[in-house]
């Protein structure tokens, strides 16, 4: 007879406990996302011209902006608060990194600022997909996770 109570990973609990290792996992992802953005800058495959501390600035920014959205998925809590939280993490995913590249625009020290926009670029990609998807782990029922054995 199958358990009745249902099983679920930590990443597809709802609350803070889900929602502090689901914010873990985005962190690690963009770290691996910093560490090969700074391997190549230092092999001097891209970002040739741009400094560390700009890259890690730009690091940074994103982070944050893909943690906010992150957090405001969950939070407000309650089902009056829907649209609240699709604004604001949408907001969080879209308008504070185009805030970042418009600030890479104006404030860069490099000759050319396609390559610090180019490192955002990463950095968003991998903070917004993996954001996305750690964002409806939570929705996947527990019983479509394991497989019925008669």
């Amino acid at each position: 007879m199958p358990d009745p109570t249902p099983r679920r990973s930590m990443l597809q609990r709802r609350g803070m406990i889900g929602l502090t290792c689901r914010a873990i996992v985005l962190l690690l992802l963009e770290v691996v996302a910093l560490a090969v953005v700074l391997y190549c800058h230092l092999q001097e495959y891209c970002l040739v011209n741009v400094p560390t501390s700009e890259i890690l600035a730009i690091f940074a920014g994103i982070v944050l902006a893909m943690m906010l959205g992150l957090v405001f998925t969950e939070l407000p809590s309650g089902d009056q608060h829907t649209f609240t939280r699709l604004g604001l993490a949408t907001f969080c995913r879209t308008g504070l990194p185009l805030l970042v590249v418009v600030a890479i625009s104006k404030y860069s020290v490099c000759d050319e600022a396609v390559q610090p926009i180019f490192a955002a670029v990463v950095f968003y990609a991998v903070g917004h997909f993996g954001g996305m998807i750690l964002s409806t782990l939570p929705l996947k029922s527990p019983s479509s996770s394991r497989s019925s054995v008669s």
